[in-house]
């Protein structure tokens, strides 16, 4: 970003914080020129443009005290008899992160236990820490962990499910500054992640 304002001194860069779906709402709507965002698994609207930026592992969080916490890794089949705290989107969205997890636990031949939903993951966490269940988080997540509650984070090996984020914008935009943007985020990137779609 830095590069970019550098190069482009005369654009105003605006940064809002919002949920998956009213991210892409504003895109869709104009609100927004360009979002960061969890790529639409399977649901990629034709008027949109994505490029993946990074992609995270993922993380079982449990507390100390769970039999999991000697663990150094797990895979989906060993959490087949946890019960899950899972993060609920807003119910207009089309990405529903719990109806992901029910699909890559499926691949296996497994239904993961969703007993409780929450919009905030800080929530989330604050619910496995009280040994309420336990929940899958992106890499990205971890830092997002409130101060003074303590949970152990294992890697979860075999997961299908992506763990991205994506630049998204609108192919349509007549305004320059989201193609130039993105210009400049892809000649700071890994040849692995350059690809448009």
């Amino acid at each position: 970003m830095q590069d970019f304002q550098y190069e482009y001194p005369n654009i105003e860069i605006l940064i809002e914080r919002d949920d998956v779906a009213a991210l892409y709402d504003g895109v869709i709507e104009g609100k927004y020129d360009i979002i960061f965002n969890l790529p639409l698994p399977g649901k990629k609207k034709s008027e949109l443009k994505e490029m993946v930026l990074a992609r995270y592992p993922l993380y079982v969080a449990v507390p100390p005290q769970h039999p999991f916490a000697e663990f150094h890794s797990l895979k989906r089949e060993q959490l087949a008899d946890e019960i899950f705290i899972s993060y609920r989107q807003n119910a207009l969205s089309e990405y529903d992160p719990t109806q992901a997890i029910l699909a890559d636990f499926a691949d296996v031949g497994l239904m993961p236990n969703i007993n409780f939903q929450h919009q905030a993951i800080e929530s989330i966490l604050l619910f496995v820490a009280l040994g309420k269940g336990i929940t899958i988080v992106p890499e990205y997540f971890l830092p997002c962990a409130p101060a003074g509650i303590n949970l152990l984070f294992i890697p979860l090996e075999d997961s299908s499910l992506p763990a991205e984020v994506a630049a998204i914008w609108q192919e349509k935009n007549t305004n320059p500054a989201p193609t130039k943007f993105v210009e400049c985020i892809q000649e700071e990137m890994p040849m692995s992640l350059k690809s448009i779609s």
